[in-house]
């Protein structure tokens, strides 16, 4: 059964199960270096189901000049994801990303 779930704002649907989320502690409105101490690599993390999951993570870590780095696993092959996108600060661009690796 598919549950409501806000990630930084924008209302997910997405299957009743554990999910790790410290992505919606960074405040956006200020710069990746006000927020160094908030950007690891272990970000966001749900599955779609059994064989599926997202990661969200900030590569590398604690870095104000890296990046985020948006994934989908399939069957727990994390050294090749299904997909993959590197995104810069921008939140919106971040969103759309989260959505792209979903479908």
């Amino acid at each position: 059964m598919k549950s409501s779930y806000e990630i930084l704002g924008f209302t997910f649907l997405i299957e009743e199960q554990k999910i790790y989320n410290t992505l919606n502690e960074i405040d956006f409105s200020s710069t990746p270096k006000d927020q160094e101490f908030n950007l690891d690599e272990d970000l966001l993390q749900f599955n779609l189901d059994n064989e599926t999951t997202i990661d969200v993570g900030w590569y590398p870590s604690f870095d104000a000049n890296g990046r985020f780095v948006v994934q989908r696993i399939k069957n727990s092959d994390w050294d090749n994801p299904e997909k993959y996108l590197e995104i810069k600060w921008d939140k919106p661009l971040l969103l759309e990303a989260i959505k792209s690796v979903m479908n």
